[in-house]
């Protein structure tokens, strides 16, 4: 029977540096032993370290076969594609070397055009050229016939172009396909890729039910294939689909213990980044700067795209909040230089927003919302619009929230309106369906998520979709606000 390194390491407790290190230390290498050891390797380091240790081991691998065996760094290539950091490995290096021997693998063209995609994605260098090089590589993929799951890689690679370049339409359209097939063939490793897509599309075309829906099975148990220990990751996913609902305590309670300390794990960058979101919404300013700070830290240097996570910019609005205007300034034109060159909505708007608002230029924010009006950049939309403080700029924002449930700008839009003399309108609550008003009235009494459940014989995921739609269409943040939302509901 085939025992994977990834299983044997985890059985046996090794260390994959030992094993790494003997399989560096053998010669002359053969091409498919060292690609397919390689390959477990990469997937049992990630699993139990990280991506920067698992893109070292792959990277150091890559080294050695590129020299005796060009072609077998294709499934290498392929295995690192949405798993690990392109641009700090070698594979940013022996690409164009490897195309000249594509025809090697099945998709060995798929493989190249997939990974310059993810690349370019994480280098911010140009976003028309990674949709397409996306875009070839998927029909490459699909076009040769039902792929295998072990192929999927190629897949995660070309998808993650496609969401660095904002297509988000062509990515949950190639992602339906993905789930499909996964889905009839019990890949349930593939399936939690495809729902992370899901996931991504909904929270920065600012569909904040269907992001938290989707995040809470991001986060849900995984484990190590073969061993039964869980997989070393901490997303952070929940708590930023519940921060873009406006739903602060809920959010920090599922920070849980990592409310607060050093984050050390290169995988918790975006637990790093979500958090400094949670502080600059509670106006904890020295929290925040630090948190992004921390964000920054724990990203290759190589990754230079903001869509990954803008860390820069909420840096940039903390130090903003702490009065200090020069590391202000200096964050948010750090930020701005690579999504200006980048280009696409949401991430440029997002940058534009910041640097206006830390620079008090008006042009900055109104060249913001030119870019995102009438994309999917909704959020990008909503914060330039209320930096802006215009009334009927603000007038339109919170009609955009609180169309698709973006609960954390609400309450400033609203006060931004009052403060100009306007007067907020209010969402009708017979916009509740009876399960909605059901559930919504149990929470606004108090009962917890738990007893409602089991009040109303409902599913706790039920419970909680209910709760997040009537949020939404009453135009309220969380639960707090329930008790003095639902008696005007009863009245209607």
């Amino acid at each position: 029977m085939h025992v994977t390194a990834a299983e044997f390491c985890h059985r046996h407790f090794l260390s994959t540096e030992r094993i790494a290190a003997h399989l560096l230390q053998t010669g002359p290498p053969s091409g498919d032993l060292h690609a397919q050891v390689a390959s477990d390797l990469l997937l049992a380091t990630l699993n139990t370290q990280g991506f920067s240790a698992g893109t070292t081991v792959v990277g150091a691998v890559i080294d050695k076969v590129a020299g005796h065996d060009l072609a077998a760094v294709l499934p290498l290539i392929a295995r690192s594609m949405g798993a690990g950091w392109l641009s700090d490995s070698p594979v940013r290096a022996v690409l164009d070397q490897v195309e000249t021997v594509a025809d090697a693998h099945p998709h060995g063209l798929a493989i190249v055009c997939a990974a310059r995609a993810q690349l370019a994605g994480e280098i911010a260098s140009d976003a028309e050229a990674c949709a397409v090089q996306a875009a070839r590589a998927l029909d490459l993929f699909w076009g040769a016939g039902e792929p295998e799951a072990a192929d999927m890689h190629i897949q995660y690679g070309a998808v993650q172009g496609l969401l660095t370049s904002e297509r988000f339409d062509d990515a949950l359209a190639w992602t339906a396909r993905a789930e499909e097939l996964a889905a009839r063939r019990g890949w349930p490793v593939v399936l939690r890729g495809t729902v992370w897509v899901r996931f991504m599309c909904a929270l920065l075309a600012g569909h904040t039910d269907d992001a938290l829906t989707a995040a809470r099975d991001v986060e849900g148990p995984q484990a190590v294939p073969g061993s039964g220990r869980p997989i070393f990751h901490v997303g952070g996913f929940v708590v930023g689909a519940l921060l873009a609902a406006g739903r602060l305590d809920e959010a920090e309670e599922a920070l849980g213990a990592l409310a607060s300390g050093e984050l050390r794990s290169t995988d918790q960058f975006v637990v790093a980044g979500t958090r400094a979101g949670l502080r600059l919404a509670q106006n904890r300013w020295e929290e925040a700067l630090s948190d992004a700070l921390m964000c920054g830290r724990l990203l290759p240097g190589t990754v230079d795209n903001p869509l990954v996570l803008p860390w820069r910019s909420l840096g940039a609005l903390a130090a903003h909040g702490l009065g200090d205007v020069a590391q202000a300034r200096r964050l948010a034109d750090d930020e701005l230089r690579p999504a200006r060159r980048w280009g696409t909505p949401h991430t440029l708007g997002v940058a534009l927003s910041a640097a206006g608002i830390v620079h008090g230029d008006t042009a900055l924010l109104r060249e913001a919302v030119d870019l995102t009006r009438g994309t999917p950049a909704r959020s990008a939309l909503v914060r330039a619009l209320l930096a802006l403080d215009e009334p009927d700029g603000l007038a339109e924002a919170l009609r955009i929230a609180e169309q698709y449930g973006m609960g954390l700008f609400v309450p400033a839009l609203r006060e931004a309106l009052r403060a100009h003399g306007r007067r907020p309108g209010t969402r009708p609550a017979t916009a509740l369906t009876r399960s909605e008003q059901a559930v919504a009235d149990l929470a606004a009494r108090g009962l917890t998520n738990a007893a409602i459940s089991g009040r109303l014989h409902l599913a706790p995921r039920t419970v909680e979709q209910h709760l997040t739609r009537a949020y939404r269409k009453l135009g309220i943040a969380g639960r707090t606000e329930l008790a003095s939302a639902m008696p005007a509901a009863r009245q209607r």
